[in-house]
């Protein structure tokens, strides 16, 4: 047993040394496989477990495991993954391909140089796979070293989320030893590039500082990410500062943990940030109109959408659903409108029939409460078949609720037309392009009119953890920016649609037609209609798709959803009306 530790050492000493290393990177002379997200993977499929028979457990503890592989002479070994990084000592093999999960071949020894036996290679996590043995005498056999510890491993993606979650709730325990727990007995907290307080001790007096300036604060969670060899602890802080020589100001600030996680499965080292200046000037005035995050803007034109939505329908008692109990809705040239009754009672009397198109130009969060300014266009019917357009302004104070909903608490609106004067003819393309929902092209001038739209005020469509997605539908074409974080995967799938794609940061791997490519900046691949592709994402990245002509599984499937009829969608419209049919398909 000795002699067979020392060998593992010279194994593993060997392949770091970096005698033929197979990296993610398809070369010619290197060993293709897929890596990506453990987390997403079947438990079912784990190596031990699928195929027990090829994976013969040596040794297990904390920090590794041990395999002796083996595959004999014609056999196809069950399709499994590998979670962990390993290190492989293959011992001896002839010729042999290895398939993915959708029977792709991703690897065939056939077409690469001969290899020199034995070999050492470094592999990543490797993602559901079946190799076979080709030869009819050789068996293939290798010694795989997984490698539990360190901050090379891929831990499931939900034990990482609730360790962040009692991460943020130890925060807001008024206990700033259980802050330090979260930490390896020699880790680092720096913030906001100061010298990092080094072990439990000091990691727990920078805890105690912000508990005792904040008896009431509270610390959430917003999002966990990977990037690199770390994991990004998103975060929002919100308390009052009546501790000793406090302001007594109400303080929101939203910052950024850069963890690298410790051998031990604790935090090693954590590089934290937020906006220095902007905590500054609310301890001095108290927590007034500050820039909500990525995720409160995401939500609030969400549900600005949501209204309008509702409101294209007429639907006139769930649209006061969208209000408060208390809600006060004050229209122009009108008393006020007090509770969710008097409000739904008051739009179908004098609104019935309209339509709305919003554009949000501002939002503000201060608390729970968020303030929403920006322009609209009434489409209102008139005689013989044709629409006026009011083109005016509106400004709404929504409430964050228990359950996350912003709901409309006060909503104030009014026209930027002259008094007695005629209703506009078309609605500005500004505003048409914001927050469209349900309508169509009534007005001649509209559908020959170009359109521009802003990525920043397009809605984000969240398809999973790893991915996120904005569309613009034209008439004969669709476009769709992306944003994917490494590990995500849009599996083998086909369209009808001609596609183009082009990787403006990042990298990506495409598996189509049984060949591997691997794609960078600034490389622009063509799909044509009908050709089944996959893409494994290897680094974040940032993406952008044309399709033609325009989706509309898409839009189906997001008319579906919203209750909509596909005929609906598929009427042609305007191009300002492009965001009532969003779908959830790749």
């Amino acid at each position: 047993m000795q002699g067979f530790g020392r060998f593992l050492t010279l194994a593993a000493i060997i392949a770091w040394g970096g005698i033929a290393q197979a990296q993610e990177v398809v070369e010619d002379d290197q060993i293709n496989y897929l890596t990506g997200d453990p987390a997403s993977w079947p438990a079912e499929l784990e190596a031990t477990v699928a195929a027990p028979h090829n994976h013969k457990v040596l040794l297990e503890n904390d920090q590794v495991r041990v395999l002796e592989v083996t595959l004999a002479p014609g056999e196809v070994e069950p399709l499994h993954f590998h979670r962990w990084p390993s290190v492989l000592y293959i011992q001896q093999a002839e010729e042999w391909i290895d398939r993915d999960a959708y029977g792709q071949v991703i690897f065939d020894s056939r077409k690469v140089p001969p290899m020199e036996f034995p070999l050492t290679m470094w592999k990543g996590p490797e993602a559901p796979h079946s190799p076979v043995n080709l030869s009819d005498s050789v068996e293939v056999r290798l010694i795989r070293v997984e490698i539990k510890g360190g901050d090379m491993v891929l831990q499931e993606r939900s034990d990482l989320s609730a360790f962040a979650q009692r991460y943020a709730q130890a925060w807001s325990s008024q206990d700033p030893d259980k802050v330090a727990a979260f930490f390896s007995p020699d880790g680092q907290l720096a913030i906001n590039g100061d010298a990092p307080a080094k072990g439990r001790q000091e990691i727990a007096a920078a805890a105690r500082g912000f508990m005792e300036a904040f008896p009431d604060m509270v610390v959430a969670l917003d999002r966990l990410e990977r990037s690199g060899e770390r994991l990004l602890f998103h975060w929002t802080l919100t308390g009052t500062n009546t501790g000793p020589g406090g302001t007594g100001a109400s303080v929101r600030i939203s910052g950024t943990e850069a963890w690298l996680i410790a051998p031990d499965g604790l935090i090693g080292d954590s590089i934290g940030s937020f906006d220095a200046q902007d905590y500054a000037r609310q301890l001095a005035r108290g927590d007034l109109h500050t820039q909500p995050t990525v995720a409160e803007a995401d939500q609030i034109r969400a549900a600005v959408a949501n209204w309008v939505e509702i409101y294209n329908a007429n639907d006139w008692t769930r649209l006061a659903a969208q209000f408060t109990e208390d809600a006060v809705m004050m229209p122009p040239n009108s008393p006020a409108v007090v509770g969710r009754s008097a409000i739904a009672r008051w739009e179908a009397a004098n609104e019935d029939g309209f339509r709305i198109a919003l554009l949000p130009e501002e939002i503000t969060v201060t608390g729970d409460r968020a303030f929403v300014r920006g322009r609209s266009c009434v489409f209102i019917p008139l005689d013989g078949a044709k629409t006026g357009v009011d083109v005016g302004k509106f400004l709404e104070v929504r409430h964050r609720q228990s359950d996350g909903r912003w709901l409309i608490s006060h909503d104030v609106f009014n026209s930027d037309l002259p008094a007695g004067g005629d209703l506009a003819d078309s609605c500005p393309d500004e505003i048409a392009n914001g927050i469209l929902e349900g309508i169509d092209a009534e007005n001649e001038t509209k559908s020959s009119n170009p359109a521009v739209f802003s990525l920043s005020t397009l809605p984000r469509d969240v398809l999973g953890p790893l991915v996120t997605r904005q569309v613009v539908n034209g008439t004969q074409m669709t476009f769709s920016r992306w944003d994917l974080n490494k590990g995500a995967r849009v599996p083998m799938h086909r369209h009808a649609n001609e596609q183009i794609s082009w990787i403006i940061s990042g990298k990506a791997q495409v598996t189509s037609g049984g060949r591997t490519y691997i794609l960078g900046p600034g490389n622009i691949m063509v799909f044509p209609p009908n050709v089944e592709h996959q893409v494994d994402i290897l680094e974040d990245t940032v993406a952008a798709d044309i399709f033609a002509p325009q989706r509309q599984d898409w839009i189906d499937q997001a008319a579906k959803a919203a209750g909509l009829s596909q005929q609906t969608c598929r009427i042609e419209r305007a191009p300002g009306a492009i965001n009532q049919c969003k779908g959830e398909n790749q």
